[in-house]
This record gives C-alpha cells, structure tokens and sequence, in this order.
C-alpha cells in the first residue's frame, strides 16, 4: 500500500493504474514481490502516466512549474507561496512533496 501510494498518491486515475500494474506482477508471481518486480511496476507507472504527467505539466504556471522542479530535484522550495497553495488545492503538492516519485522523476529527468 505505502508503495502504491508513493507511486499514485491520492489521485485516483494514478492509484488505479498502481493497482492494476501490480495485481498483474502478483498474478504472475508466488505471492512474494522482489525488487525486481518492485522495479518493473515503476517502470510501467511511468511509462502509462507519461501523457497523463505531461497534460499535468502544460495545465501548470510558470511558478508553479519552478517550484515543483525544485522539489523534483530536492532543492530547497518556497512551500509557503502561492505557487505552493496552488498545487496543494490542486492535489499536485501533499505534505510538502510531489503526489507521486513517479511525477517527481518524470519531472527531474523529462521537463
């Protein structure tokens, strides 16, 4: 659960794609998760959220956009800006961190 919610947060099309990436590695595993296939979920969340990330990012204002690429990339952020309001009201930004490592890697390694 704590993997799923790392990888989707609290946002439902995210969750559901967490969910179904690995109740297909459960299938085909013994019940037991290795790294491995810890790894291969991520990979898929990545590769399945990757246009849902981008309409994301375009959908973001300038400030917002800085600042969650100084979150990505664990710089120091204004956490107390509008920009920082805004992704919260938005759902983007939960307890101070990107929604999801797979949003936050999206944006430290494409954008």
């Amino acid at each position: 659960i704590k993997e799923i919610e790392a990888l989707a947060g609290r946002i439902p099309l995210f969750v559901q794609m967490a969910c179904a990436c690995y109740f297909a590695v459960l299938k085909d595993s013994a019940g037991s998760l290795s790294d491995a296939d810890h790894r291969t979920v991520r990979q898929q969340i990545a590769k399945l959220a990757a246009p849902h990330f981008r309409r994301i990012w375009k959908t973001l204002s300038p400030e917002e956009r800085e600042l969650a690429r100084e979150i990505a990339k664990g710089r120091d952020a204004d956490l107390d800006s509008e920009a920082a309001r805004n992704l919260k009201r938005k759902g983007y930004l939960q307890e101070d961190q990107l929604f999801s490592m797979a949003f936050a890697k999206f944006i430290a390694n494409e954008v």
